[in-house]
């Protein structure tokens, strides 16, 4: 049975950086062969410093390739405020985050891979729907040095908004945190404590 899983990405024209493209090529190629039932995703509102729009053109585009329906919807441009406060928005992303796990026949899989503010708005106001109905919550932003000075510069998806980040986990249900980078100083360091990983595309498609 193909897992559902729900994707937030920073996914902008002209990229911020191409991985996100990637990142969600990829989900749609797991979802066509049928491995993954890619039920939506959120892309964040763009940064005040990035000139650039969501690149909803891109997921046109790859429904167009695989012949897929993926919905999506773009994130609020306001962030939470240091008191979990923010405008009461029951439609846009996280309304879709919201009605995406409670129309699930099964627990969803949640990636992060850009800002942690819809999550952490629909997990805030929904704290039982995520417990019952959310599988887990893969979060790919951050540093993983244990020394806190080598940490004291936010990694780019934290500073996207850093109360949202914390607020996420405060949400009841499983939290996978894969920290970018172990240090913001070093990123181009393959370390035990960072996802980063150095390798020709070549090597890991061999088919």
């Amino acid at each position: 049975m193909p897992i559902p899983v729900l994707h937030q990405t920073d996914l902008f024209r002209p990229h911020n950086d191409p991985d996100d493209h990637w990142d969600v090529a990829c989900l749609y190629a797991l979802a066509y062969a049928g491995d993954i039932e890619l039920k939506g995703v959120v892309i964040d509102f763009p940064p005040p410093h990035h000139r650039g729009d969501p690149d909803v053109l891109a997921l046109a585009q790859m429904n167009y390739i695989t012949g897929l329906h993926v919905p999506f919807s773009i994130g609020s441009p306001l962030a939470i405020d240091h008191q979990n406060k923010f405008s009461n928005d029951a439609g846009g992303a996280v309304g879709m985050i919201v009605e995406t796990l409670r129309t699930s026949s099964s627990p969803v899989v949640i990636h992060i891979a850009g800002s942690c503010r819809e999550v952490a708005r629909a997990g805030i106001s929904f704290p039982e729907l995520f417990r019952e109905k959310c599988a887990g919550i893969y979060v790919n932003a951050g540093a993983g040095s244990r020394r806190a000075a080598k940490d004291a510069e936010l990694e780019y998806n934290v500073r996207l908004d850093p109360v949202a980040f914390r607020a996420i986990w405060n949400i009841p249900c499983p939290i996978y945190w894969l920290p970018c980078f172990e240090e913001i100083t070093n990123q181009t360091r393959v370390s035990a404590f960072g996802s980063w990983y150095d390798f020709l595309q070549a090597d890991i498609l061999l088919h």
